[in-house]
């Protein structure tokens, strides 16, 4: 119902009236809020202005209020309310009104703006800026000189550049520092211009720029014409020496170097190759990582011969199986970034091409920011993506003296905007290798070739990050085994079978890619693949590789979320059983510092028989996993879920063998059955259907035929009824998908709710057959089409702020559109976003804010009174506390002296080492790889810590999610190659086979590097400390695996 406002005060404003009115209508207890949970009523306040100057409104009840000393009455009108604020009174929550009025008094502060007086493009360095002749207004937009009037015109009429013109697009690549001259009216500013934008920088919450630094500017023309086409005559010289002219590249494009300093480079580079060979791109790319880090000082010059003096008596670091050094570009509006080479994980086609990795290029397509695009609904950002990235994505590109054609992509890499590019090159057996050749020795893809997206989604399964193990004859798989229907509704989608002697391989090759299971019926190395598997055909061959994407070997922990939150809160789980659980969680992880089996296994509060095992360097450590653990407690709701299990699915084959008369084999070993209610779940999340509550049977019945008896960590679903329970789960399928099988009490909900039913989409198809520009034009349409993430932020938002929460119709009609753009890679229809419901309020709920561990701007957010909302209220992080300086406890340290007394004991009668000259070698290669990583994966120009990389994780904030994770794996992978590869030159290789003998002398060499640790770090300064704790950890790591296999410790401590 609409009131009335009558005998307000002319000066009150709708602050002073929606202030005063909720100070009555949101009393607890009162008439209208009876419980401290109860979200308080919503209301909206309009006035009618007033005409006359100097007054607010015009002036116009039965509740009394009191505005400005005046009473307030209210009487209904005849007037309905209007739909729009009816729905969201109904729904949203109330926004206390000084948090509306902070942002509009900011807005208002901002209300201004600074003339651009000139803008200088060039290289920053010591106080100087090197510029280019560019000098004019500056834009990375423009806009069409006819906008349209109509604010709700949804077609982008601004559109991104990246240069000003020409001119400018030819140094872009390389002067990315501007310098901005402000016009500095005085008695517009009432004074200085900078004290003005200082200000500014204040208010808006930036961090204000450094004063009284002059910043002087010459124009050198570092990267006019000439002096690049010089550069570029040398690196195509060094074709034989790739991995060196890529470094060389990396100086220019990573604005580390200017082309006169890489020029006078030059014959020291050359003379570098001639001494050392293949060595000397390993030692380059220790320089490039240098003299980005170097002091702005220190020359070029200088840093290279400190690099080189470092390297050469360094071992060079070779890949483990299955991995490779990786090149890596990353493509922005303006600019590269080259980074590496990295180790990563192989695929199919690099396998087939040993000893030409360098020929391949990972290559991503990225903003500024190095995240990934998003712009306005008014941008155009589809014309620019093309220019920009098609272009690059058909014509290719040079680098280091090399051509690059663009080859495909795998699944996972194009969710990252990444793809795979190689350059032309002849190989002895296989001739010229082509991106086309490569392409077409992969398969024939007649069935999906009018679709683009299906084309390329084909072969992508080529490029899927995996490891080969065995080879088997095609007399020992059988591609032809039937699927198991019934009423049209298909149950082994993706799901074959394997023999006992093949029961931990997963088939990932001969063209199938999908999921198989032991079957104890099948004899010998036998295999059996279904057409649900087949993705393309490849001409015929007698042996093929299996390849392993995934092993589950033992039962995965599933994990809390905010969307499985949202939609079991909805489904009726109470939000007490959240906060205890979490509540629980924190307790645990606090407790890290006390308990010993919460950390590391060493005793930490020992009783009095036992010797307290605790360094400063293990109390980082600890504060570095705790801040991560509460961080993604805080952040992302992420906390194990008791009495559950995730667990990979596969189908139930005895029906199928029960119509051919098979019946049970006995004397099978039977597994750890699960019995009794539970919810099924696959993630993400997101419609209130995508959890089911289902019963499981535990062990079959007896008269039953059971082809799974014998399996581990699996949930297997039943091939037969009117539905297939995975496809319910968010379109599951058996190919290797994981589903969360949940048994903790508080969240079996009682209620049901139907599966997602979208109506079958068919894959986009051209009237002709597919090309690679067809797949080109794809990926473009796909980068800017990718709105997985913003989809699923907007539904999770919308319910947070409705009544109905995800069964609000706009979180329905998100969850529909979020199905679509899951499938948007494979059948190339792209969600339309101008049909995505919008935010019922413009503020968002306080959980919903950046990672701030030690500032909050609570502006624009409102304090939500779901589960999430008092979850993320109830954890108070702390900073991780600085380094301490441990010399002393490293002089004392516990460790040493309780194991050198076993250590000796086993070394009794050996020959004792007095040089330690051995592990200089080992421990500075180790040095400069780990500060390498830290530097690389770090977000700034501040490298990681060393805490960060021994738990493996990057504290910084990021926006973007995917991104971060994606930066923290291929961390790990490069700090495990790290790892082996420091194990190896410590010891060498240990298995079955190692004799005593040999333990003992390794357990020697594993000592003598631990205490050659120890000694580092107290003879160093904090800076030069670095790496040799974490070193330390590696030999004391060795030490205890040795005296384990000698049975040289004693109970108390196994």
């Amino acid at each position: 119902m609409e009131f009335d406002i009558r005998n307000l005060d002319t000066r009150a404003s709708e602050y002073d009236v929606t202030k005063a009115i909720a100070s009555v209508l949101h009393v607890c207890p009162g008439p209208f809020v009876t419980d401290q949970e109860q979200r308080p009523p919503n209301f909206d306040v309009k006035l009618h202005e007033s005409e006359c100057v100097g007054f607010s409104n015009k002036g116009t009840g039965e509740i009394s209020v009191v505005v400005n000393n005046r009473r307030l009455k209210f009487y209904s009108n005849s007037n309905p309310v209007r739909n729009d604020l009816a729905l969201k009174l109904e729904k949203a929550p109330f926004i206390d009104p000084d948090i509306e009025w902070e942002l509009l008094k900011t807005l208002n502060a901002l209300d201004d703006s600074f003339v651009v007086a000139k803008v200088q493009i060039g290289l920053h360095a010591f106080h100087y800026v090197i510029y280019t002749n560019v000098e004019q207004e500056l834009g990375s937009q423009r806009e069409d000189v006819y906008r349209p009037e109509n604010k709700n015109f949804e077609t982008g009429y601004r559109h991104r550049v990246g240069s000003l013109h020409p001119g400018h697009a030819a140094v872009a690549p390389y002067a990315h520092h501007l310098r901005i001259v402000l016009f500095n009216d005085s008695s517009y500013y009432g004074g200085d211009v900078l004290d003005k934008f200082y200000e500014f920088c204040r208010i808006a919450g930036l961090q204000r720029p450094i004063r009284d630094v002059r910043i002087d500017a010459s124009g050198l023309k570092f990267f006019d014409h000439g002096k690049l086409l010089r550069v570029s005559k040398w690196l195509k010289e060094l074709n034989t020496n790739w991995r060196v002219a890529f470094q060389i590249e990396a100086l220019l494009r990573n604005g580390i170097a200017n082309t006169i300093e890489v020029l006078e480079l030059r014959p020291r580079v050359d003379d570098l190759i001639r001494r050392h060979g293949k060595s000397a791109a390993q030692i380059m790319r220790y320089f490039v990582e240098a003299a980005a880090n170097r002091p702005r000082a220190q020359p070029l010059e200088k840093c290279y011969e400190a690099v080189l003096q470092r390297k050469l008596r360094r071992p060079r670091l070779a890949t483990q199986g299955g991995r490779f050094f990786c090149h890596h570009v990353t493509f922005t509006p303006t600019r590269l970034f080259l980074e590496g080479p990295n180790v990563m994980q192989s695929n199919r086609v690099i396998r087939n091409f040993e000893g030409y990795e360098d020929f391949f290029l990972r290559v991503d397509f990225r903003d500024e920011d190095r995240l990934q695009y998003r712009w306005d609904r008014d941008v155009d950002g589809v014309s620019y993506l093309q220019e920009r990235v098609g272009k690059v994505l058909k014509e290719g590109f040079d680098l280091a003296g090399r051509h690059f054609d663009f080859l495909a992509y795998s699944q996972s890499a194009l969710r990252s905007h990444a793809v795979w590019y190689v350059s032309s090159f002849h190989h002895p057996e296989k001739g010229l290798v082509t991106a086309d050749k490569i392409r077409g020795d992969i398969g024939t893809f007649d069935e999906v070739i009018f679709s683009p997206s299906k084309y390329g989604a084909r072969m992508a399964q080529a490029f899927t990050a995996t490891d080969s193990s065995v080879r088997i004859h095609k007399s020992q798989w059988r591609p032809d085994m039937p699927d198991i229907k019934e009423n049209g509704i298909l149950f082994t989608d993706g799901v074959g079978t394997i023999s006992q002697e093949l029961s931990n391989m997963i088939w990932d090759a001969l063209c199938y890619k999908g999921m198989v299971s032991v079957d104890t019926r099948l004899e010998g190395i036998r295999m059996c693949l279904r057409p649900s598997m087949k993705k393309f055909s490849v001409p015929e061959t007698d042996y093929a590789d299996i390849e392993i994407a995934d092993a589950f070997g033992r039962p995965r922990v599933p994990h809390l979320n905010r969307p499985l939150i949202m939609v079991l809160e909805d489904r009726g789980a109470p939000k007490e059983a959240f906060l205890e659980l979490q509540e629980e969680e924190v307790s645990k992880t606090r407790r890290a510092h006390d308990s010993v089996e919460l950390f590391a296994g060493l005793e930490l509060k020992p009783n009095l028989l036992q010797r307290p095992l605790d360094t400063p360097f293990l109390a980082q450590l600890r504060s570095c996993a705790i801040n991560h653990v509460l961080r993604d407690i805080k952040y992302r709701a992420r906390i194990p879920i008791p009495d559950s299990y995730m667990l990979v699915g596969v189908a139930d084959e005895g029906p199928a063998y029960e119509k051919e008369g098979h019946k049970n084999n006995p004397g099978d070993k039977e597994p750890n059955w699960i019995k009794g209610m539970c919810l099924v779940s696959r993630s993400p999340v997101i419609h209130p259907g995508d959890i089911q509550r289902v019963y499981a049977i535990g062990k079959p019945p007896e008269d039953q035929i059971c082809l799974f008896g014998h399996l581990r960590n699996v949930v297997v679903f039943s091939s037969i009824g009117t539905r297939s329970l995975p496809n319910s789960l968010g379109g599951g399928d058996l190919d290797g998908d994981q589903y969360e099988v949940i048994q903790y009490g508080p969240f079996l909900v009682p209620e049901h709710h139907d599966p997602a039913s979208y109506p079958t989409v068919s894959p986009f198809r051209l009237d002709r057959e597919s090309t690679i520009e067809d797949v080109c034009d794809f990926i473009v349409e796909y980068i800017n089409s990718d709105v997985v993430g913003l989809v699923s932020d907007k539904h999770i938002t919308i319910a947070d702020q409705s009544n109905y929460g995800v069964l609000d119709p706009a979180c329905l009609k998100l969850a529909e559109m979020h199905s679509k753009a899951v499938d948007y890679p494979k059948n190339g229809n792209k969600v339309d976003l101008s049909r995505m419901p919008r935010q019922l309020i413009p503020f968002k709920p306080d959980w919903h804010q950046i990672e701030q561990p030690t500032h909050h701007r609570v502006v624009g957010y409102y304090e939500s009174s779901r589960a999430l909302g008092h979850m993320y209220r109830n954890i108070t992080l702390e900073e991780i506390p600085d380094n301490p300086s441990d010399v002393e406890q490293v002089l004392s340290d516990p460790i040493t002296k309780t194991l050198q007394t076993h250590v000796r004991r086993q070394l009794r009668g050996q020959q004792q080492r007095a040089d330690q000259g051995w592990i200089d070698p080992i421990y500075m290669g180790y040095r400069e790889e780990l500060t390498y990583i830290s530097t690389t994966y770090s977000f700034s120009r501040t490298p990681l810590r060393e805490e960060e990389l021994v738990v493996g994780v990057i504290l910084a904030n990021c926006s973007d999610g995917r991104y971060k994770r994606d930066r923290q794996y291929a961390m790990r992978e490069s700090l495990s190659f790290l790892v082996h590869g420091t194990r190896l030159g410590i010891v060498g290789e240990v298995n079955e086979t190692t004799s005593d003998e040999e333990l003992k002398q390794n357990l020697a060499r594993s000592w003598d590097a631990w205490t050659y640790s120890l000694q580092k770090a107290v003879n160093q300064s904090p800076s030069e400390r670095f790496g040799s704790r974490s070193f330390g950890l590696i030999a004391l790591g060795l030490v205890l695996d040795c005296l384990v296999k000698l049975n040289g410790l004693p109970p108390l401590f196994g």
